[in-house]
């Protein structure tokens, strides 16, 4: 319902308590530590060599630990496309991490499995660097002739390797050569040649575009070569499978290496916080942030220690303290939706209960099909059931979505498009709760206007939200001259327009109310003091707001998505029914047809629903009233990477 509220502290402690006052603050996670100003920290000493030689080693005990899971990987039981999609952590005691601390010796494991992973890499790398050569060599082993005698220049007689195109094999008729191998393209060749002639010879070949060839390092025939090259594979393949095996093996290890991860991950976080802040040679100041809630119990645990204490300070008028929000369960799961636009500033509020209505009632009308509100209502149950963490808040998000989508599609007679087609006996169940059929004419245009009507609504809704954000500000004329004028002007507006199918009186009224508030917004919402000025940017408001008839068409979307539904719901519809006329084979593919459509209809269209009832919030609602900026309130806690660990009063 609101930003929690937090008070700004600073901490102060002696020197030869920091580590258990870190690890009491961590062990609590209710304080948001800041940095403190870069300017006042240069002035004091902040770390020690000690300090700094441990934070090396923590860091480097990190690395190793995340590189030999890294590396362990292919040997572990593989997530299922949900747990791989979605985060999910396990909880863990600290009690229990300790524990395993004392039973593994981390650092070790870690520098056995890569030393073993090196070992693999090298042994991997030299099998291939012998399937290379063994490739280079393989077109030569019919030559029985050792390799060393090759290019020899010191005999009288020299002998060139090399491979030739075939097209240019008749032009050597002038030159002695032996052909040894050949393939689509090439010819293998060994040219002799006096070494007299060998100038001559070079040149004749080069002009037929011979490629040299070099056996630098080999003494043997090529065929020896080759059975030497795959016996020194065989063995290093053998190597490389009892590595495979200790890697395997070291697989066990995985779990408690992830222990130590997250442990040491902590420590390193621990030992980085006074960084934050100012040490001198025998005391430490920190400053953060603590929920108002937790105020007295933050100052009773630092009180708890001797050389302790802590100080309520008034931030500066232009800082920004850290934003937590705090909404009942049922509005919970849309913070992300706050968080992935931005959170607010803290002068601001929190819009989440807000924005979460509208969202809602947005995605069943794009959606519009109660069969596929239901089927994603069943959906979104059985993944929260069977996901831990990250993840829910979606499925929470489809689970209210869905539900919403069954009034709206049986209101537009959709279960699964016009699933009566295909079962004539549900017509009468789909009849009794369908008020129009958006398909229809006539329907469309009730579709339209209801999407067109909600628009409206959420528009109105944002200005007031606006106009009561400045009045709370004390910007009370512009709060008048601009967001309540607009509402004037649009419910006047409207109700001149309509006033046949809603009142039964004149429409002149209401013009001039719509009349009055143009005229305030020309007049008073153009901030200067010089009146042609100020009259101009009135003007230019009035010209700025006629942007509001675009938003208001933006809407629109509501219905279009709400028709591409049941469009693609119908035709999966028609198609089964086609496939179903075909003898026999129709009764297996009519099934897996209607089942397979409607489950891609399903996906395409919830995707299409998320997204554009999304845009809608953060660009047609969200720019009337919301300012964005906040940073995270995020506590000093133990917090893993892979183990949600949990001190002993959690635990309990």
């Amino acid at each position: 319902m609101a930003i929690e509220k937090v008070k700004k502290i600073y901490l102060t402690f002696h020197k030869s308590e920091k580590a258990s006052i870190l690890e009491k603050l961590q062990d609590e996670g209710v304080i948001h530590i800041d940095e403190i100003d870069s300017d006042i920290k240069e002035t004091f000493k902040t770390s020690e060599p000690g300090e700094e030689e441990l934070e090396k080693d923590l860091a480097q005990k990190v690395t190793s630990l995340q590189n030999a899971l890294s590396i362990l990987k292919p040997y572990l039981k593989q997530e299922g496309f949900l747990e791989s999609l979605f985060e999910k952590k396990e909880s863990i005691s600290k009690k229990d991490v300790l524990d395993t601390i004392k039973t593994i010796d981390g650092k070790q494991v870690a520098d056995d499995i890569i030393s073993l992973n090196n070992d693999k890499v090298y042994l991997s790398t030299r099998i291939q660097n012998l399937h290379v050569q063994r490739g280079f060599l393989l077109p030569w082993k019919n030559m029985d002739a050792p390799l060393s005698s090759m290019n020899r220049e010191d005999t009288n007689v020299i002998f060139i390797p090399g491979k030739i195109l075939e097209r240019n094999l008749n032009n050597l008729k002038d030159i002695a050569y032996s052909e040894v191998n050949r393939d689509e393209r090439l010819v293998y060749i060994v040219v002799g040649t006096f070494k007299s002639e060998l100038p001559d010879t070079l040149q004749k070949l080069q002009e037929n575009e011979f490629e040299r060839v070099e056996f630098h390092g080999y003494k043997s025939s090529a065929s020896e070569e080759i059975a030497m090259i795959d016996k020194e594979t065989d063995v290093l393949k053998e190597e490389a499978g009892a590595l495979e095996i200790k890697l395997k093996e070291f697989a066990t290890y995985a779990p408690k290496i992830r222990i130590l991860h997250d442990y040491f991950s902590n420590i390193l976080e621990r030992s980085l916080v006074d960084e934050r802040g100012v040490e001198t040679d025998s005391a430490t100041f920190l400053t953060g942030w603590v929920k108002e809630s937790d105020f007295d119990r933050t100052k009773k645990i630092i009180n708890s220690f001797d050389t302790a204490s802590m100080e309520e300070v008034s931030p500066d008028r232009n800082e920004k303290p850290p934003i937590l929000l705090r909404n009942h369960r049922e509005f919970f799961p849309f913070e992300t939706l706050i968080k992935l636009y931005g959170l607010p500033d803290y002068r601001e509020f929190d819009p989440t209960p807000v924005m979460a209505p509208f969202f809602v009632v947005f995605f069943a009308l794009c959606l519009t099909d109660a069969g596929y509100g239901l089927a994603l209502m069943l959906i979104s149950l059985y993944l929260l059931k069977k996901l831990k963490g990250a993840g829910k808040d979606l499925f929470y998000m489809l689970l209210a979505g869905g539900a919403v989508t069954i009034i709206a599609g049986a209101v537009t007679g959709g279960w699964f498009g016009n699933i009566q087609s295909l079962f004539p006996a549900l017509d009468g169940f789909v009849s009794k709760f369908r008020l129009f059929d958006p398909m229809k004419t006539n329907g469309t245009m009730k579709f339209f206007a209801l999407s067109l009507g909600f628009g409206y609504l959420q528009i109105l809704f944002g200005l007031l939200v606006g106009a009561i954000k400045k009045f709370k500000n004390r910007e009370i004329i512009q709060g008048i001259s601009n967001e309540l004028a607009w509402i004037v002007v649009l419910v006047s507006a409207a109700a001149g327009a309509f006033k046949n199918y809603m009142l039964h009186v004149s429409a002149a009224p209401f013009w001039y109310a719509a009349v009055a508030g143009l005229a305030v917004i020309l007049l008073l919402s153009g901030e200067s003091k010089n009146i042609i000025k100020k009259f101009l940017k009135g003007a230019y408001n009035i010209y700025g707001g006629i942007s509001l008839i675009g938003d208001l068409l933006s809407y629109v979307r509501l219905m279009a998505l709400g028709i591409v539904t049941a469009g693609i719901a119908m035709a999966v519809n028609i198609l089964t029914a086609l496939v179903f006329q075909i003898p026999i084979a129709g009764f297996i593919l009519a099934p897996l047809i209607f089942v397979g459509g409607h489950i891609f209809s399903i996906f395409v269209n919830t995707m299409g629903a998320f997204v554009h009832s999304l845009r809608l919030q953060y660009v047609e609602f969200f720019t009337k009233f919301y300012d964005d900026g906040g940073k995270p309130f995020i506590p000093f806690k133990w917090n893993g990477k892979y183990y949600d660990i949990l001190t002993e009063k959690e635990a309990a």
